[in-house]
């Protein structure tokens, strides 16, 4: 049976194994990342051109088209605003790191 120590150790050794496992995981995946992020950013630029070249008649119906696209995917396909970048102090799960409706700052 292990003792406590050899459980601490073990512990300790596989945080470290996890933690550099993310760090080469992320050196090799950040250009793909970055790639994705710039043909992102095309696209909405393609779209806004397109919206925008619209005549009068057909760009209101276009336009509720992008936006439920955008709903789906996530994104604001109508406005040319960068996406927040991804960094390591987000919040576990998803969750806002500051939330004005509540008045929380984690």
């Amino acid at each position: 049976m292990m003792s406590f120590k050899q459980w601490l150790a073990l512990l300790g050794i596989y945080t470290i194994y996890m933690l550099i496992g993310a760090a080469v995981f992320i050196s090799l995946e950040k250009d793909n990342e970055l790639a994705g992020r710039e043909e992102l950013r095309d696209l909405k630029g393609r779209v806004i051109d397109f919206v925008s070249g619209l005549d009068n008649e057909s760009r209101p119906a276009a336009e509720v088209v992008f936006e439920d696209v955008g709903d789906v995917c996530g994104h604001d396909f109508l406005t040319a605003k960068d996406d927040a970048p991804l960094t390591w102090g987000a919040a576990p799960f998803g969750l806002p790191l500051r939330s004005p409706e509540l008045g929380l700052a984690l």
